[in-house]
């Protein structure tokens, strides 16, 4: 019998193993998925914008709207990323405190959607800077962007 007792919490010890993959798998998921709200216009501006690359304009935002950097489309603020920004602040916060804070308010966001985030409204939006790895801080467009 202790034989089969083994197996058994052999077996359990496997499910535990995939289902802990299976939550890295989701995570990655709501990261992709995150990522196709904002890459449905990357094609159709990818073209335009390689013509112009020495020519990027500053973001420019109105009432909680982020307008790219090619100029071309402006989509609204969302509410869990609008809190985000504000608490991010001029004075910045750490990544590790984006997490807390997401956590705090049951924003549903591990470090990996927290990052990507950054990424986009850094480098697409430029509502973010990251003065160095791991630390994210408004820009003057997102100060306009969260009035």
């Amino acid at each position: 019998m202790s034989h089969l007792h083994e197996q058994i919490a052999i077996e359990k010890q496997r499910i535990a193993v995939f289902e802990a993959k299976i939550a890295n798998c989701k995570k990655r998921i709501e990261s992709l998925e995150f990522l196709i709200l904002d890459a449905d216009d990357e094609l159709d501006t990818l073209a335009s914008n390689t013509a112009k690359i020495g020519s990027h304009h500053d973001a420019q935002t109105t009432y909680g709207m982020a307008e790219s950097k090619s100029g071309t489309r402006k989509r609204p603020i969302g509410e869990a990323q609008l809190a985000l920004l504000k608490f991010i602040g001029s004075d910045g916060k750490a990544l590790k405190e984006l997490v807390a804070f997401s956590k705090e308010k049951n924003l549903g966001m591990n470090d990996t959607y927290l990052r990507n985030f950054a990424s986009i409204y850094r480098n697409r939006y430029g509502l973010l800077d990251s003065p160095h790895m791991g630390f994210y801080k408004l820009t003057e467009a997102g100060k306009n962007a969260i009035k």
